[in-house]
């Protein structure tokens, strides 16, 4: 391994020219305040900057014959345009307009890639129903169409990428926020696909950036720090196992280039003043490690705070006191994924989602001792738990394939009922009221209905309109919620408070770096607690294949 880039902040999304001598990439600058896309000769330390408008510039995508370069100009929370631009600088030409949510392209999904012939660019953008689909963009004629018009409901189809001969398309497909797959359809000389897609074997929850070799025969694709080689009508191999996630991935030949974040994310907190609607302090780390820290929680007792951290190598459930002392582990599931812990109303026990053997449930554990037993059993799988007010049942998001549904269970097991006939995620009780909140996938907001609805009227509220999941986070109390806010071009903005009497938010305190998922008030409203990154730790690296 070598590193191709060491610059302050993170750079993302490399796309190597045609003959390999250079690599297109996006970067926030040495100020890390704004993602343009930039041009790098490999082995040089000093690129070249090709955009400089103020809105964020992400997937570049060399073209065939090395003359251009495509990629994303994301302008607001769901509307971006693709835009092409001379590889050695120059004007831009507006391709078209598309809609694509901020959490496909910040997550590596969303990529752009062109046909070998050089005419056409497959792309991810929004359907009528706020899902994503594979669509394609005609650089002749202007021509768009969707690459599969049958789309599986509820899926979000991304990274479309095709084989150098043109036979295959690679893409990711993804239910909700979580259980991703990655497939590959065959195609005709049209570039329509013939038959079912291939599903991809242990491919991982969360397959990435799929990238063909030259011959066409195999696909690369990052499964979190590892770089995986799968070949039509054999097995998936592990061929690159690093320390560290691994964001995008370009191949030239035996060479291959990946962003390589170590994702070190610490737990912070926020100081209150009486009332928990004003800062009294600057924020405080409460947990830190060389790894991912994540999804704070504190107990309804105010002496714990629960958290997910890696430290270990898998995703864990973790303890500590409350001002982050005394840390210990919890659980020993060896899960490739576990997240969302939620405590009882008693503080005796913590609800969590766990990924085991390629299926997600739903867990519960004692936190004075006692094994992980499992809640749900269902298929396709279970998430995001969170209790009811009485502590008697759990409520749940049900990964429905493409449309993710809220149910609930007793707490004990058994049998699970649905909840809303609407999707959501991310399920929450309000303390003392007869309410439910929840978020979903592809919409901006925080959306309310009352617990004991008839199912039949099915309605809802959206009380908050400027949050957007499943970053930052949501914790509702008695009179209000605290969320994290966010701009229209879907940028983290501040923490702020929802007051269910007045109808309105207030600001708390501004949001100083990226954050992560999770956000935890303290029960006297002392402490807001929330997730966030290192800044400047994704650099790009280079690695050879024997």
């Amino acid at each position: 391994m070598s590193y191709v880039t060491t610059y302050p902040g993170d750079e993302r999304d490399p796309s190597f020219s045609p003959d390999g001598n250079e690599v297109a990439f996006s970067w926030g600058g040495n100020k890390d305040d704004n993602k343009d896309i930039y041009v790098l000769p490999i082995g040089s330390q000093s690129p070249l900057r090709l955009t400089q408008d103020p809105a964020p510039d992400v997937s570049p995508a060399w073209s065939p014959d090395g003359r251009s370069i495509a990629f994303i100009r994301r302008v607001g929370v769901e509307s971006a345009s693709i835009i092409l631009i001379p590889a050695l600088g120059g004007p831009e030409r507006l391709l078209c307009k598309i809609r694509v949510a901020v959490h496909v392209t910040g997550f590596d999904r969303g990529k752009l890639a062109w046909a070998p012939d050089g005419k056409w660019l497959v792309f991810t953008n929004q359907v009528s129903s706020g899902e994503h689909a594979l669509f394609l963009f005609s650089l002749e004629t202007g021509r768009v169409r969707q690459v599969f018009p049958q789309h599986a409901s509820g899926s979000q189809e991304n990274a479309g990428v095709f084989s150098s001969d043109g036979r295959w398309l690679a893409f990711t497909r993804f239910n909700g926020s979580s259980a991703g797959m990655l497939l590959v359809q065959r195609m005709n000389p049209a570039l329509e696909p013939v038959g079912d897609p291939i599903l991809v074997p242990n491919s991982g929850p969360f397959p990435l950036t799929p990238a063909w070799d030259p011959d066409g025969k195999r696909l690369l694709f990052i499964d979190k720090s590892a770089i995986k080689q799968f070949r039509i009508g054999g097995a998936t191999d592990t061929i690159y196992e690093g320390d560290a996630s691994l964001y995008g991935l370009s191949v030239n030949g035996s060479r291959m280039i990946a962003g390589h974040d170590p994702e070190i994310v610490d737990i912070l907190t926020i100081p209150l003043r009486p009332g928990g609607v004003s800062p009294a302090g600057p924020e405080v780390p409460v947990i830190r490690s060389r790894s991912e820290n994540h999804m704070p929680r504190f107990s309804p007792d105010g002496k714990h705070l629960a958290f997910v951290s890696n430290r270990g190598g898998a995703s864990e459930l973790w303890l500590a006191d409350a001002n982050g002392e005394n840390q210990k582990q919890l659980t020993t599931l060896g899960s490739r994924f576990l997240g969302w812990p939620r405590w009882s109303p008693d503080s005796k026990q913590i609800a969590f989602h766990a990924q085991i053997a390629n299926q997600e449930q739903i867990f519960a554990l004692d936190v004075n001792g006692g094994i992980a037993r499992q809640i749900t059993a269902d298929r396709p799988g279970s998430g995001m738990p969170s209790w009811s007010n009485d502590g008697n049942a759990i409520y749940f998001t049900k990964l429905i394939p493409g449309q993710p549904l809220l149910y609930q269970v007793s707490a004990a097991g058994g049998k699970e009922t649905l909840l809303s006939q609407g999707e959501g995620e991310f399920t929450v009780a309000v303390p003392g009221r007869d309410l439910l909140l929840y978020s979903k996938a592809n919409k901006l907001g925080i959306f309310a209905r009352a617990l004991q609805q008839d199912l039949a009227s099915d309605v809802e509220e959206q009380i908050v309109g400027d949050y957007l999941p499943p970053f930052g986070g949501f914790y509702p109390v008695e009179d209000g919620v605290y969320y994290t806010s966010f701009t229209s071009a879907g940028m983290a903005r501040s923490f702020r408070f929802y007051s269910f009497a007045t109808r309105k938010s207030t600001d708390i305190a501004p949001v100083l770096t990226k954050i992560g998922e999770g956000l935890s008030v303290s029960p006297d409203r002392r402490r807001l607690a929330y997730c966030a990154e290192q800044a400047g730790n994704g650099d790009l690296i280079m690695l050879e294949r024997k």
